[in-house]
């Protein structure tokens, strides 16, 4: 290679890195800020300074069945100046949540109610929807992940190179999301009527549920429709010493060495579903709630079957009881915070 082309050579490649950066930055992180929940929600916990804040954690059972605005206005008329925000997310694992750990800390809430639902003692452990890499909700924050060691024993490799993707890696992911940056960008300008972002939450099937979810404030509608229970048995609560009980264990050890109160509650679901098995996972949370030194709350049995649009998931009636026990539960538990 001539020497001449040696300089342009490097400025053309300076120049395609510049734009690709400017591409990434103006059309496609406003995308996936736009629809994506696990990327805001790294936002929040680093933009989250207020004081006195309680989270709620746990699956779509804590998600249907809490609504934070109103548990927040009762401890105000009781002269209790929490925030309450429910961060928790559909289909949520132990091996999710424990990637934001260091986040949820670092971002200081004063109290942090776990709600748990039957599977999360039990032997499986992973990623959420590990297979589709769009549903890893920690990817496309990987440079605000930060990972001790004993939490990175838990994960397999292919996990850890999702949860942790290199910079280059995480640019060249993040071109699949180009097509609809550019159909954002266009609507917001007034250049088309097609917003892909709306799309995206109509695919969904639950639009408002899921645009709701990027306000970790909100309250949310689930509806009243009573649907059939599920047929099938109840999964078997598991008290061995399996990856999802680790996880756990670290989860609440971490933040309890930081002043966090930790309580733990086990999420009602409907009668239909209830059978020997959830039974025995009541005891098995107590008892694991013990272990770690937790207050713990069963609410299994709290609602009627008429409060549940399914097995497990409240309806508007529900999320009413469940979120006046919660403000009853948090009542007495503010008493131990400091």
């Amino acid at each position: 290679m001539p020497d001449r082309m040696i300089p342009e050579t490097a400025a053309a490649v300076f120049f395609s890195i510049i734009v690709i950066l400017a591409i990434t930055n103006l059309v496609i992180d406003p995308y996936i800020k736009a629809t994506n929940w696990g990327v805001n929600l790294f936002e929040f916990y680093e933009k989250n300074k207020e004081n006195n804040k309680i989270y709620f954690i746990g699956d779509s059972q804590t998600v249907f069945g809490v609504d934070p605005v109103t548990i927040e206005k009762t401890m105000q008329s009781n002269n209790l100046s929490f925030k309450v925000y429910n961060i928790a997310y559909p289909c949520d694992s132990p091996g999710s949540r424990i990637v934001e750990l260091d986040g949820i800390a670092e971002s200081k809430p004063k109290i942090v109610v776990i709600g748990f639902p039957y599977f999360w003692l039990n032997p499986d452990f992973g990623l959420y929807n590990e297979g589709d890499y769009r549903e890893i909700r920690s990817l496309l924050a990987s440079d605000k992940i930060k990972l001790d060691l004993y939490t990175q024993s838990l994960f397999n490799k292919t996990q850890l190179n999702l949860i942790k993707m290199d910079a280059p890696s995480l640019i060249i992911y993040k071109r699949r999301f180009l097509i609809p940056g550019l159909e954002m960008m266009l609507h917001n300008l007034g250049l088309t009527k097609y917003d892909p972002v709306d799309e995206y939450f109509n695919r969904s099937g639950q639009p408002e549920f899921n645009k709701g979810m990027l306000d970790f404030k909100s309250q949310f509608d689930p509806g009243n429709n009573i649907q059939e229970p599920f047929s099938s048995s109840c999964p078997s609560g598991s008290e061995a010493d399996n990856k999802n009980k680790r996880a756990m264990q670290h989860i609440i050890g971490y933040l309890k060495e930081r002043g966090i109160h930790v309580i733990i509650i086990n999420v009602p679901s409907s009668p239909y579903f209830h059978c020997q098995s959830t039974s025995d996972y009541s005891k098995t949370l107590s008892d694991f709630s013990t272990s770690v030194g937790c207050p713990y709350y069963d609410l299994l049995s709290l609602c009627p079957a008429s409060e549940f649009k399914d097995s497990a998931h409240a309806n508007n009636a529900g999320r009413r009881n469940i979120t006046r026990k919660m403000a009853e539960i948090l009542l007495i538990e503010a008493k131990n915070v400091s």
